[in-house]
């Protein structure tokens, strides 16, 4: 389970990381987090509590816990 003030905490984290990535439409945190809300659930990554409040984070949202990426210039051969 996940509480709305996590939920609010992660959306503004991104928000930090990736300031460039904010368009007008999602300047204000709100606006961010009912946009979150909104993908995750079509995605079925994240469903309502039992409480408000309360937001469940599927199973299938493990798949991208802590991502890790990567980036190199090298070619697929040379790292063989």
């Amino acid at each position: 389970m996940v509480t709305e003030a996590d939920l609010l905490t992660a959306v503004e984290q991104v928000a930090v990381a990736h300031p460039k990535s904010i368009t007008a439409e999602l300047k204000t945190s709100g606006a961010r987090r009912e946009r979150v809300v909104e993908l995750l659930r079509a995605l079925d990554l994240l469903r309502p509590g039992l409480r408000p409040g309360l937001w469940q984070v599927t199973p299938a949202a493990a798949r991208y816990r802590a991502p890790h990426i990567l980036a190199s210039t090298a070619r697929i051969e040379e790292l063989s």
